[in-house]
């Protein structure tokens, strides 16, 4: 007899688990979700990702999310799309007075480095190692160009003599990316 007792007992106990687990799923509670790809700990907030994402030591730049809710994911990319673009405008959009080989060099050496996206929905902030050896912000605003009606392109937001932190321009029409830009861009500070 104290079998059945004891079958009936696990039974609700799975029961409530379950129906605890659903109800804990469908009740949003409204919370920020920063999610590190590179085995970070996942952290929840109800405001202000970014500025608990930039707690992580391994990040080497903060930032503010200020009350904007979504999910930060952090990622490897390769640099070859950035390096492309410059190779292939810099005649057209780039600073006239850098000698001819000066872009082809630059782009051959950025496709050799790391790119680290940060992603906040469509917003990404990318992040490169200074192996380029960038002394001062003009000249990255000046290096890192953007033609006119161009999307996607990297927008210099911070450096220090380690790194460089950029943005990706927004495409056309994306009002996410657009808004999460306007309060995000701002903040950026190399730590």
């Amino acid at each position: 007899m104290k079998k059945p007792i004891f079958k009936i007992f696990i039974l609700l106990l799975v029961l409530i688990g379950a129906g605890m687990l659903f109800a804990s799923l469908r009740s949003g509670n409204g919370t920020a979700s920063v999610k590190n790809t590179a085995n970070h700990p996942v952290i929840n907030a109800a405001q202000d990702a970014g500025a608990l994402f930039s707690k992580d030591a391994s990040v080497p730049f903060q930032f503010s999310t200020g009350n904007l809710t979504g999910t930060i994911t952090q990622h490897a990319i390769s640099p070859a799309k950035d390096a492309d673009y410059i190779l292939a405008h810099y005649k057209a959009c780039g600073p006239k007075y850098r000698p001819a080989s000066y872009f082809p060099e630059m782009a051959s050496t950025m496709k050799k480095l790391p790119e680290t996206a940060y992603s906040f929905g469509s917003f990404q902030i990318v992040l490169i190692p200074n192996l380029l050896g960038y002394k001062n912000f003009p000249a990255i605003q000046e290096d890192f160009f953007s033609c006119p009606d161009s999307t996607g392109t990297l927008v210099s937001a911070a450096m220090n003599d380690n790194w460089l932190v950029f943005t990706r321009s927004c495409a056309s029409g994306d009002q996410e990316c657009a808004a999460a830009s306007a309060v995000i861009s701002p903040t950026i500070q190399v730590k």
